[in-house]
């Protein structure tokens, strides 16, 4: 049974994201029986196995709903092939149900929003000079297909 928190977090949102919310914690959970999930705080649960962290669910006010972190190769160690793979917190959007985007932020909810949420902050409220890559530098995530 998922914690009342999450329940409580969920009912903010549509039905398909919530199942697919749902369906990330039962898998993640469902991985190792060593995998523990414990109330941070009133704004995070965070899902933890052999001492390291695998996932984080987080509730972003601003937006009111959940959001939803885990520990992926980033995007560029798994484009440019003569690096080491890096482990990162990686940030993953949900639309209609499924994975979208893909971005690393490695504390926080972090300043990355998808292209349609910078399109409608103001101009003059909008950082100066938007980087787009692969880094943790950049101001947008990645489409998902490239994992």
């Amino acid at each position: 049974m998922p914690p009342q928190l999450l329940l409580d977090w969920l009912g903010t949102v549509p039905g398909d994201e919530q199942a697919a919310i749902l369906r990330m914690r039962e898998k993640i959970l469902g991985f190792d029986t060593r995998i523990k999930e414990e109330i941070e705080s009133k704004k995070t649960i965070r899902y933890q196995g052999k001492g390291k962290s695998i996932a984080e669910f987080c509730f972003y006010r601003q937006l009111n709903k959940p959001i939803v972190f885990v520990w992926l190769p980033t995007p560029r160690s798994l484009v440019f092939e003569h690096k080491k793979q890096t482990i990162a917190r990686m940030r993953l959007w949900i639309n209609n149900g499924n994975v979208t985007y893909a971005g690393h932020i490695s504390e926080g909810l972090g300043r990355m929003k998808l292209e349609s949420e910078w399109d409608a902050i103001p101009g003059e409220k909008r950082p100066s000079g938007l980087i787009y890559s692969l880094s943790y530098k950049s101001f947008s995530p990645v489409d998902i297909t490239i994992y």
